[in-house]
């Protein structure tokens, strides 16, 4: 039909839209062409996104609804959402040396790599972006 991707795209994430628990629906171009500041929502779909491997559409459920069932494995959270209930992780660090502290800041997961190698006195993983957490320190 000689249609443009986008257009197409667009118009399916417009329809989309109107489903009970989208929240909304991000073309692949909006998602690219996302430039900062932006709501934070606007900005995790952002981070998320993978040029080689994310689709034409990203679909924003709205808070406290998602899909649970992935082929036969039904979850209770995914932690992939925009919204911050669902991004928080706890982690945990314990063990002989270690000495009891909470962190209690935003972290990302890349940050646990870069602490254990510190702790461990050995290098960072090679192309390792995560920060030392200071707060977990060694006897």
């Amino acid at each position: 039909a000689k249609l443009q991707n986008e257009t197409v795209a667009r118009f399916v994430a417009e329809e989309l839209e109107k489903v009970p628990g989208i929240e909304n629906a991000v073309t692949r171009k909006e998602t690219l062409d996302t430039i900062a500041p932006v709501p934070h929502e606007r900005a995790a779909v952002a981070y998320n996104y993978n040029t080689d491997r994310s689709g034409d559409i990203y679909i924003v459920f709205e808070p406290h609804w998602f899909i649970n069932d992935f082929d036969g494995l039904t979850v209770a959270s995914t932690h992939g959402s925009p919204w911050e209930y669902d991004q928080h992780v706890p982690i945990i660090f314990a063990g002989f040396g270690l000495e009891a502290a909470k962190v209690n800041r935003p972290v990302e997961t890349v940050d646990i790599a870069t602490t254990l190698s510190q702790i461990m006195s050995i290098e960072k993983p090679s192309g390792s972006r995560g920060q030392i957490l200071k707060e977990i320190k060694t006897n």
